[in-house]
Order: C-alpha cells, then structure tokens, then sequence
C-alpha cells in the first residue's frame, strides 16, 4: 500500500481498543454457550443439538458473509463496515437479550449478530492498515488478531464460572418447605416401607405413572423393581424421599405416614444412587460430604469412601484429598 493511503490520527489507538473490545465481546456471545449447554438446554426447552447450533451459528454465518463484508470495506472504505457491524451487533444484541427464553427468536438473532462479526473484524484490520505507520501497523494488527482470541477463551472461562454459580443457587435454593412435617423420631429410622394403593401421576401428565402400587420392604431387605423403560420405576423411588408427593394412597416408614416427615429429616436418612451419576466442580471430599449439613471429619470421608468401594480409586489419584 503507498503511504498516500495512509492518514495517522491521534486518537488511533483509541478507536482500535474500542474496535478490541467490540470483537472481544462479539466472540464472548457464542463461545459462553459451550459450558452452559445443559442449562441452556433447561432454560430454552430443547435438545443439545440446537444449542451446539446456536452455537455454531456465528462461524457458519461468518464464512459466507466475510467475502461480502471484505468486498464492501475494500470498495466503500472501512467506516462502511464499521457502521453496518455496529448496526447489526446493536439491534440483534439488544434483540436476543429481550428474547429471553424463546429460542427460535434468540436463534434468529444470534444469526444477525453473526452478519455483525466479521464486518467488524475485518474493519479492524482494515483499520489497522490505514491508521497506523509502518512502524506501528504489525503492532495494531497482532491486537486487532488477538481479540477473537481473548474473545473465545474469556467466553469459555465466563460459561464455566456462570455454570457453577447457576448450579450452585439451583441447588442451594429450597424450592420446597424441607421442614414441613411433625414427626422426627429419635435417632435413624429403621427402615420399614409399606406402599399401600400408591397412585402417582405428574402435573402435566394425560395418565398415571403409577396406579395401586403396594407392598412392603422390611429392614435389611432387597427389593428389585422390575419393568420396561417409562414404567415408573425411578418415579417409584423417588416418592420416597418426598421429591414427589404420591397422587392417592399411603406410603408408610416405620409405621408413620411419610408425608408426617419433613423432607430435609428423610433425605438425611435415605441414600439414592442415580442411574447417571454427577460430580460438582469441587474435591472429591467435598463431593462425598455435600448434603450432609456438618462438618464431617476425614475419618468419616474415608469410610464413606469405603463404602462406596471408591477409596482405592480415589488414592490413585495423584494429590488426592
């Protein structure tokens, strides 16, 4: 490029940190959806694949449109590409922020922030070109490069954490009076279920899971739950701890009606393992003490450990707590 091209104003690096910061944050949109996926999954009511899709949309839309964007900054000048970016990351952002959780409306907007992308990343670099002299242009172009970058990694780092603390509130928010019940008997319960015409069926639900469910599980004893996939099974279990309330009939522990309990007194009593189990972003002890409601010694965590035939596994690991 001759240097009748290039035009050095003062305020440069500033316009250039301000075009950083606008590429940073564009690519912090999409890459924040990655460690989120399952609770974007939770809060917009669909599948993984349309999240990854929400994702991937921005590097989709960036292939076709960056000719197009390059096309118009080469032959209109840079300041062109400036404002159709900045116009389309302003309206579509604000846009997908009061779009809330409808997803086709936050699909379609995420699409005309992706339009945005790369008129501004290649303004940058245009920017970057008919700015700075010689002795500056590698500088400002390695920042203009870097921001996509930083963008990306900011985006990763931000999901996780805001996974963690969304995770954490969820499971520290008590969405249900836990101390509702006036029966706390003395020291542990023995054990003894009786389901008696147990019906069960879900809010939502055109039939019941469960209809006239009895029997009886004495202490110490095993009981298999047998049936096809969608039978109710785990549905049955969790009635147990009251994560659900049975729609008509008893369920009796100790010979006390189960709903006599409070929730926190019965599942500090009974101990479930899912069919997927989930460990949280904390140590191996805090995973094995979470829910317990004390300080629990190491002993105790060894020997729950034990239990669960982990300990070996777990002193394999190196540094393990």
């Amino acid at each position: 490029m001759s240097s009748q091209n290039i035009q050095v104003y003062r305020y440069r690096w500033i316009v250039l940190f301000l075009f950083f910061f606008v590429n940073v944050v564009s690519n912090m949109l999409w890459t924040t959806y990655a460690p989120v996926t399952s609770l974007a999954m939770e809060f917009y009511g669909v599948d993984e694949f349309s999240i990854i899709l929400i994702s991937l949309m921005f590097l989709i839309i960036y292939i076709p449109i960056t000719f197009l964007a390059s096309w118009l900054i080469d032959k209109y000048d840079f300041k062109v590409g400036a404002r159709i970016g900045a116009i389309f990351m302003g309206i579509f952002g604000f846009l997908r922020y009061i779009a809330d959780n409808n997803y086709t409306l936050a699909l379609i907007f995420s699409i005309g922030i992706a339009i945005a992308q790369p008129f501004l990343l290649n303004t940058i670099t245009k920017l970057s070109a008919n700015w700075f002299p010689d002795k500056e242009r590698t500088t400002a172009t390695g920042i203009s490069l870097i921001a996509t970058s930083i963008g990306i990694a900011l985006g990763m780092i931000a999901g996780y954490i805001l996974y963690d603390i969304i995770l954490m509130d969820i499971i520290r928010e008590d969405r249900e009076p836990l101390l509702q019940g006036d029966y706390i008997p003395e020291g542990n319960v023995e054990g003894a279920f009786v389901f008696k015409n147990v019906c069960f069926e879900y809010d939502d639900g055109d039939s019941p899971v469960l209809e006239n469910i009895s029997f009886s599980c004495s202490p110490g004893q095993s009981v298999a739950l047998l049936g096809s996939t969608g039978s109710g099974k785990t549905t049955l279990v969790n009635l147990l701890p009251r994560f659900y309330e049975c729609s008509s009939g008893s369920i009796q522990l100790d010979n006390v009606e189960l709903s006599h309990y409070p929730r926190k007194y019965l599942r500090s009593q009974i101990g479930i393992v899912e069919q997927e189990p989930f460990l949280f972003s904390r140590s191996i002890r805090e995973n094995i003490s979470y829910g317990v409601g004390r300080e629990v010694t190491q002993k105790e965590v060894e020997n729950a450990a034990r239990a669960a035939a982990i300990h070996d596994v777990i002193q394999a690991f190196p540094k393990s707590p």
